[in-house]
C-alpha cells in the first residue's frame, strides 16, 4: 500500500527521509562530524532591509546558543507584556548554533522593555531599532553560514574537488529534516490532517502544510536528480528568475536559455502544492515528470488544493554566493557562504561530506 492511498497508514520507515535522497555528485567518499559544539554552526541573518528608526515595532538583534526560535520568541512576549502574535521573525534558525537573528515586538505605545532581563550566557541582545513594520517569515535577503567540520575523513583532493563543483553548479534546494520534525511527526500530523482524520485551528495547520509540500517537492527534486537533469532546462519547466518570484515558462528549449540557467540566471523549479499546480506552471516533459514522482500522493495533492493553498514555485537548484571552504588542521576544514531565504546549509554539507 502507497502513501496518500485510501487506508494507509503512516509507517516512519516509508518516509523520505533526506539520508535516502540521492545526491547531485555521487555520494561523498569522506565523512566529517558537524555541530560538535554551537560555535560550530554559526548563521547570521542579511536584513532585507533597513529598519526606519520609528513607528510601533521594536526590532531586537540577538545572538543566541543553544536556543529555540519560538521558545526565544515566547520569551520575548512575555517580557514585553504582548501576546505571541505581537512577536515576529523572518525565519526559524539551528538551536544547536550560534545564531544571530532578528525579531520585532508591538509596541504601539512606545514604551522600551527592559531587554537586560532576557540575558544570560545563551543570549545577548546587541541592539533594537524602530520600525514601521512587523518582521514575517522570509522577510531577509538571506543568511550567511560559518561551519566547521571536524574529524574529516575525505583527502585535500576530495574535499577541494567537491567544493569546486558546489562552488560553480550549487547543490539540490531540498528541504532536510528540520522541516519534517522529530522522527517525521510534522509529516505523520500532515497525513491525518490531509486524509480528513483529524481537525485543527488554522493557527496550527501552517507546519503541517509546509512539511506536506515540502516533501511533494522533494519527491519532485529527487527525480530528477536521478535524472540527471536538475539544473538543467525540460521542455514546459517553469525556470525562476534569480534572486526574484518571478518565473518564466517554456514553451521550446533552445540554446540562449540553456546558457542563462548555465550562468544562474534561471532556474529549474519544483513545486509547492497548492491549486492550479498540475496546469497553472508545467507542460509537457516537465508536466509529466512531476506527475510520475507524485503518483503516489495524489491524495496529499488533493488535500492540499482542498484547504487552499495556492500553487507556488521553489527553485530546485541553490548556489552559494561567496563561498570558500579552507583546512583549518589534518582533519578540520571551515566553510563560509551565504545562501537566500529558505535554503539549508546541511543540503550543501552533505553533497561534500557525509555527517
Amino acid at each position: 500500500m502507497v502513501a496518500g492511498s485510501p487506508g494507509y497508514s503512516w509507517n516512519v520507515n516509508m518516509a523520505v527521509h533526506v539520508d535516502a535522497l540521492p545526491y547531485a555528485y555521487g555520494r561523498p567518499a569522506g565523512r566529517a562530524r558537524i555541530k560538535t559544539r554551537a560555535e560550530d554552526f554559526q548563521v547570521d541573518e542579511i536584513p532585507y532591509v533597513a529598519a526606519a528608526g520609528q513607528g510601533e515595532h521594536l526590532y531586537v538583534r540577538i545572538r543566541k546558543r543553544g536556543t529555540n526560535t519560538a521558545w526565544l520568541a515566547q520569551q520575548l512576549a512575555q517580557l514585553a507584556g504582548i501576546t505571541d502574535r505581537d512577536v515576529g521573525y523572518a525565519g526559524l534558525k539551528d538551536r544547536q548554533a550560534l545564531t544571530t537573528q532578528w525579531f520585532s515586538l508591538h509596541l504601539p505605545k512606545g514604551e522600551m522593555p527592559d531587554l537586560s532581563a532576557l540575558e544570560n550566557e545563551d543570549i545577548q541582545v546587541l541592539e533594537s531599532v524602530w520600525s514601521e513594520q512587523k518582521l514575517h517569515p522570509g522577510d531577509l535577503s538571506g543568511n550567511r553560514f560559518q561551519l566547521i567540520l571536524r574529524e574529516v575523513s575525505a583527502s585535500d583532493e576530495e574535499m577541494q574537488k567537491r567544493s569546486g563543483l558546489i562552488q560553480q553548479q550549487g547543490v539540490p534546494n531540498y528541504f532536510m529534516a528540520q522541516r519534517f520534525g522529530h522522527n517525521d511527526h510534522n509529516l505523520q500530523q500532515a497525513e491525518r490532517l490531509l486524509n480528513g482524520k483529524i481537525k485543527l485551528k488554522r493557527s496550527e495547520r501552517g507546519f503541517l502544510f509546509s512539511a506536506a509540500r515540502s516533501l511533494l517537492f522533494n519527491l519532485v527534486l529527487a527525480e530528477r536528480v536521478r535524472q540527471n537533469n536538475w539544473n538543467q532546462v525540460l521542455q514546459g519547466d517553469w525556470l525562476s528568475i534569480n534572486g526574484t518570484d518571478a518565473g518564466q515558462m517554456v514553451f521550446a528549449v533552445n540554446e540562449e536559455l540553456s546558457q542563462r540557467v548555465d550562468k544562474a540566471e534561471l532556474h529549474p523549479s519544483g513545486p509547492l502544492w497548492g491549486k492550479d499546480c498540475e496546469h497553472e506552471h508545467v507542460r509537457k516533459a516537465a508536466a509529466t515528470l512531476e506527475k510520475q514522482a507524485l503518483a503516489a500522493y495524489q491524495i496529499w495533492q488533493q488535500g492540499l488544493e482542498r484547504f487552499g493553498l495556492r500553487c507556488d514555485r521553489r527553485p530546485l537548484r541553490v548556489i552559494p554566493q561567496s563561498f570558500s571552504c579552507q583546512k583549518l588542521a589534518q582533519d578540520q576544514w571551515q566553510l563560509d557562504f551565504q545562501l537566500p531565504p529558505g535554503s539549508y546549509a546541511t543540503a550543501l554539507v552533505r553533497e561534500l561530506v557525509t555527517v
